[in-house]
Order: C-alpha cells, then structure tokens, then sequence
C-alpha cells in the first residue's frame, strides 16, 4: 500500500487531516506526516486497514461520478459533512467497503 498516495487522495475528496484522522482514528500529525511522506513504509495493520476502507468509501465513490465535498453543486454545511462522516465511520465499523 502506498499510505502517502492513499491519504493524498482521502485528502483530495475534501476531507481535512483532523476529519481524516477522526475517521482513521489516529492523530492529525500522522496523518500529516503520511501526507508529506515522512511516515508510512510500514503503518500498522489498523490504520492500514481503515485508511483503505475509507479510500474505497470515498475515492471509489468519487472515481464513479459522486461529487466531492467542496463541489458547488453539495453542501458543505456542518450537517451534511457530519452525516457523510457517519457514513465512512459506518463503513469502518463494520468492514464493508
């Protein structure tokens, strides 16, 4: 798994390193770090895992014609970021991707 493409591309669909780090659960500075490159030869099996099940959620989703967060035609309003980010904590809970 390559993390640091793996994140770049979460981080494209409009998440922020904070919301990512929430959803992995990990801290905002590995995420940045994994960002950057400086970490991520060899993650745990844990991030790993819902690092790759988000991106499956997300940049599938994203690949097939769904509109990312920032988009103009979604809104970005507290709610609709809050029910989306239930949706992918939904999908890490139970490993359905």
């Amino acid at each position: 798994m390559d993390t640091q493409k793996t994140v770049l591309e979460l981080l494209a669909t409009g998440l922020t390193q904070q919301e990512l780090a929430d959803l992995v659960p990990c801290s905002q500075s590995l995420i940045a770090a994994f960002a950057n490159g400086t970490r991520g030869k060899q993650t745990s099996m844990q991030i790993g895992n819902s690092l790759l099940r988000l991106h499956g959620a997300r940049c599938e989703k994203a690949k097939r014609g769904g509109s990312q967060r920032n988009a103009k035609n979604r809104s970005t309003t507290p709610i609709a970021v809050a029910a989306e980010n239930d949706a992918v904590a939904e999908v890490i809970a139970t490993g359905a991707a």
